[in-house]
This record gives structure tokens, C-alpha cells and sequence, in this order.
């Protein structure tokens, strides 16, 4: 694809948020996070795409940038290509790209709308949603992930233990997931995970664990790492444009069956 190109794939990954001078993150009560090192050439891209100086965009777990175009004169927003991801990107306090973090700790990137939203069904199947909304009527698809690593998927389910859910995976392959807090209780029994999980948490620096206690606070689950992921999510989908009817529609937020009101 080139710069500016219709996006046929599926839309997903983490968001994010752009001006003239900066990326940054926008935690749920507004607060932002700057990247520290976005590159000025793709942030100019980023407005030409658009069309706009600010706006959002949503990068995917092998680096593919997206942003949502409006149709001219319609209330249609449509995908549009913006480039790939090449430098990793740097928050103060924040690691969304970590190096030797194991499976079960928590994780030390971005909590909400961090990461493209998957789930796992009744029988263990792990898949993308996505949701059609026309004029008239709203059409919800399911569309099953062909090729997420085994031992990733086991872990998911085990360490959630309910055999659902939902789980996340970022710009870097990261995968993560809430748990409610009464599974990661039962998993303290074992006292080298809950020295391991405590020390972790000690030495974080202040920002991240405020982000980890609002996240936690506000749901009730805490953000576990997973694994990763080195290859991108196959799915059988139609190659067509995820045309949108809101701008904001593009924006989601995690929930396992919680009250929303937190984010407004």
C-alpha cells in the first residue's frame, strides 16, 4: 500500500492521537502521554492524510498506520493508509515495547483502548469483531483468528480463568488482557508468583502505577502481559474499506461486563 491508499484490511490496534507538534496517548480522563521521539516526516503525513492538523490514528500489531478521512461533504469517514511504523516509540514512565517482561506479571504499557481488541469464545476460539453501521441498521461480524500462537491462547485462558474474554495485542506484538482481580488473588497462593508480582509492581516508576491503579480502579481487572505475537492476525474478511458513520466510532474501550460510566 502507499501513502494515502483506501485501508482494506481490518482496522485495529492501538489508538492514538496527533497535532501539529506531537503523537501522544489520551488516557480516559483526558490526560495525554507524549511520545518522545515520533518521527516529524510521518507526523507530517499524518496531517496530509487526514486532511487535518490533529486527529487520531490507530496502528496495528505489525506496524500499519490508519487514519479516518471524511467522504467529502457525507458523514462517512473512510480508512486511509498512512505508513508503517519503523522506530519505537518512547514514553516517560511507560514501556509498551518490553524487552524481558514475563507472562502473568503486569503489564507496563498503556491500559485502555491500547492494543486491537480481540476475544475468545465459548469454545476456545479467538477472534476479531467488527461492527457495521449503516444509515439503518448495525451489522456485528465475527471473524476467527487463524493463526494466534498456541501457547499464548492456552495462557490467555488460563489465566483468566473463565475461558472467554477478551484480550489485547499492540503495535510491538504485545499481548495483554484484563483479569479480574479475584483470579490474580487465587494465583497469590503461590507465594513465588506473589513475591515476583509484588516486587514488580514496587519498582515501578509513579506514572505507571498510577496507570495501572486507575485502570484496575475503574474495572476491577488488572492488565496482564501475555506473550507475543511476530507475525500479523490472518483472518478470512473481505478486502473492503471499515467505512465508519461517527468519528468517534473508531475509538473502543475495554470492558468485561463492567459499568462504563468511568469513561464517560
Amino acid at each position: 500500500m502507499k501513502k494515502g491508499d483506501i485501508y482494506t484490511k481490518h482496522v485495529r490496534g492501538s489508538r492514538y492521537a496527533f497535532n501539529t507538534e506531537c503523537v501522544f496517548y489520551k488516557y480516559p480522563n483526558r490526560q495525554k502521554c507524549y511520545c518522545q521521539n515520533f518521527n516529524d516526516g510521518l507526523l507530517e503525513d499524518l496531517m496530509e492524510v487526514k486532511g487535518k492538523r490533529s486527529g487520531r490514528l490507530i496502528i496495528n500489531e505489525i506496524g500499519e498506520i490508519v487514519v479516518y478521512k471524511k467522504r467529502g461533504n457525507q458523514q462517512e469517514w473512510e480508512p486511509r493508509y498512512v505508513g508503517k511504523l519503523e522506530d519505537e516509540m518512547a514514553f516517560e514512565d511507560i514501556y509498551p515495547n518490553p524487552g524481558n517482561l514475563n507472562p502473568g506479571l503486569l503489564w507496563t504499557g498503556f491500559c485502555s483502548h491500547h492494543g486491537g481488541e480481540y476475544s475468545i469464545n465459548k469454545n476456545k476460539k479467538p477472534f476479531f469483531s467488527e461492527k457495521t453501521k449503516g444509515k439503518y441498521s448495525e451489522e456485528k461480524k465475527r471473524y476467527f483468528i487463524k493463526n494466534l500462537d498456541e501457547e499464548v491462547l492456552k495462557r490467555i485462558i488460563h489465566i483468566k480463568s473463565t475461558g472467554t474474554g477478551r484480550f489485547r495485542v499492540n503495535e510491538y506484538g504485545h499481548v495483554w488482557a484484563p483479569v479480574k482481580k479475584e483470579n490474580l488473588e487465587y494465583q497469590m497462593n503461590d507465594e513465588d508468583f506473589k513475591e515476583a508480582f509484588t516486587k514488580q509492581f514496587k519498582n515501578f516508576p509513579s506514572k505507571l502505577k498510577r496507570t495501572i491503579k486507575i485502570y484496575q480502579k475503574s474495572i476491577d481487572h488488572y492488565p496482564i502481559y501475555m506473550g507475543k505475537v511476530d507475525e500479523e492476525l490472518e483472518i478470512e474478511r473481505e478486502e473492503k474499506p471499515h467505512i465508519i458513520y461517527d468519528e468517534d466510532e473508531e475509538i473502543e474501550f475495554d470492558y468485561e461486563d463492567v459499568d462504563l460510566e468511568y469513561y464517560g
